[in-house]
């Protein structure tokens, strides 16, 4: 056994070479091993005090993993229970300031964080590394081992810090080469990222809370939008899913509100000829929303000979059609002293058909031929065919004034469809024959209640 007086020499010797390399370790117990683990103290023989070996900035360290929490540390989000979060591939590696378990580096600690020259895993002040994890012979102007610069001065920003290190995106300062730095607060999902670069639309990395989305390019019709936004319905923008986009929420402009092309809503949309409210052929609306027929009915309600004219007469048939999502303009088979469906139809060559698909005409020629009509228009607007209780001209009176032609007739006309009075007389036709007189069949009083045919126009 040596003597203690030897054994303390030999002690000096092992310190001193120890600093001469930056690393302080107890002769009988290495600390600060090369595979980045912090190692274990051991008692110097001479003065009893435990002795600790920094390790320094020349290794590499992946920090303390115990206690990070499973399925969010390391998805570079700061998560509740979380101090920070870089990242898996950059938590506790190449010097990370946020350990792999997403705790925050402190002085002290044993875990070596690029912001410190050291970090021997205690507290004492006056070892080789101090306890604000610098290393001891840091800015004496002369480059030790372990560090990696010394400038001799306590200038922190310039091109060796006051750790004895060159400049490193992290340190906090911002450098030549860098756009910011806010060192333990940067990250890829934060205003710095780790590359020290402000987060900017279209770097490929999700600022959290300011950007929905970015995929890293500058296309605009893309699930992720140039201003970086999930794309949805509504932006104006085409996407996978979307048959059309127009920009707003509205429905029965020609893209409905989930964007997709709106014919069989029953709204007149542009591009659409008709909206039956359905995608079926065979009716007076195929299902592309292209006519087949123009459709006509009787109304379900009967009124009084004060029609409010015929433009009134007009509304009703309108109001009934939208009631029962037909779609299209409608004009009463009406006539007042001047004009009558002759006058105010548009003719057309298309078949006019009840709306349940029975053809009455095949055209308009056939229509105003003052032949027969194919099937009676005892249908009303939302397909119930009315009952011929053959009781007279009152039950099954429908307020016409027009002949078979489409012309204005000779009889009464309520005083042009706006007085209901029974001193007044009003001309109408059958609703359920097919001859003339279904447009010219009897005269009754305007006091009482008839119904309207309204006919659909190209």
């Amino acid at each position: 056994m040596q003597p203690p007086s030897s054994l303390a020499r030999t002690t000096s010797l092992a310190l001193y070479l120890g600093a001469a390399t930056g690393c302080f370790a107890d002769p009988g117990a290495p600390i600060g091993g090369t595979d980045g683990s912090v190692g274990t103290a051991s008692t110097n023989e001479t003065t009893g005090e435990p002795t600790s070996g920094p390790t320094t900035a020349g290794e590499t360290t992946e920090g303390d993993t115990t206690g990070a929490i499973p399925g969010s540390c390391g998805n570079s989000q700061i998560d509740l229970g979380e101090e920070c979060d870089n990242g898996y591939l950059n938590n506790g590696q190449n010097g990370s300031i946020c350990k792999g378990n997403c705790t925050k580096n402190v002085c002290g600690d044993g875990y070596l964080a690029a912001n410190e020259g050291c970090d021997d895993g205690n507290q004492v002040d006056d070892d080789q590394c101090s306890n604000t994890c610098k290393l001891a012979g840091c800015g004496d102007g002369v480059a030790a081992p372990g560090e990696q610069c010394d400038d001799g001065n306590p200038v922190n920003d310039d091109a060796c810090s006051n750790l004895c290190k060159s400049p490193f995106c992290g340190d906090n300062n911002v450098g030549a080469d860098e756009q910011c730095d806010e060192g333990d607060d940067n990250g890829d999902a934060q205003a710095c990222t780790l590359q020290c670069k402000p987060a900017v639309c279209g770097d490929g990395l999700v600022h959290a809370g300011v950007e929905g989305c970015d995929d890293g390019n500058q296309i605009t019709d893309d699930a992720c939008s140039n201003s970086c936004t999930l794309s949805t319905c509504g932006d104006g923008l085409v996407q996978e899913g979307e048959a059309c986009d127009d920009g707003n929420q509205v429905d029965g402009d020609g893209c409905s509100n989930v964007c997709q092309v709106s014919c069989g809503d029953g709204s007149l949309d542009p591009g659409e000829e008709c909206d039956d409210g359905n995608l079926e052929n065979g009716d007076a609306c195929d299902m592309a929303c292209m006519r087949t027929a123009l459709r006509v009915f009787v109304t379900s309600q009967r009124y009084e000979g004060n029609l409010g004219g015929l433009i009134g007469a007009d509304n009703t048939c309108n109001q009934l059609a939208m009631a029962a999502q037909l779609g299209g303009k409608y004009l009463a088979w009406l006539s007042d002293t001047e004009e009558g469906p002759a006058q105010r139809f548009v003719p057309s060559a298309l078949p006019y058909a009840l709306v349940n698909g029975t053809t009455i005409a095949n055209n308009w020629a056939a229509l105003t031929s003052g032949k027969n009509l194919l099937a009676p228009i005892n249908t009303t607007e939302v397909g119930v065919v009315l009952p011929d209780d053959k009781l007279g001209c009152d039950d099954s009176l429908v307020w016409t004034h027009t002949n078979p032609l489409g012309q204005p007739g000779p009889g009464s006309h309520c005083n042009s469809w706006t007085n209901d009075q029974a001193v007044f007389k009003g001309q109408g036709g059958n609703l359920f024959s097919i001859g003339q007189n279904w447009t010219d069949n009897c005269t009754a009083n305007c006091s009482i209640n008839a119904h309207l045919y309204c006919f659909e126009q190209p």
